[in-house]
């Protein structure tokens, strides 16, 4: 729901001012800083520490590819929708 409803509306907010030409890039960019933000807050007040590594390694690299691929699909939707609504 957060993912979806708050930060879907965070990045259409954002979109203009967000480096990178393409939406793709912005969707990159825009995941990167949400994990940025989860590691350190939400980790460590979940008792997982900085970066969550008292979970061990595995648990920022997993999160930062999870990211990455939720940016791609969030930039490449909203392209999408830009298209779509510029051309009507």
């Amino acid at each position: 729901m957060i993912g979806t409803v708050l930060w879907g509306a965070l990045f259409a907010l954002l979109y203009k001012s967000l480096p990178g030409k393409s939406p793709l890039v912005k969707g990159l960019v825009f995941s990167v800083c949400a994990w940025l933000l989860m590691m350190v807050i939400a980790m460590p007040m979940s008792g997982a520490g900085l970066f969550g590594m008292n979970l061990g390694m595995m648990a920022p690299v997993m999160t930062l590819m999870l990211h990455l691929i939720w940016g791609a699909v969030l930039g490449g939707s909203y392209g999408a929708l830009e298209r779509t609504a510029t051309s009507h």
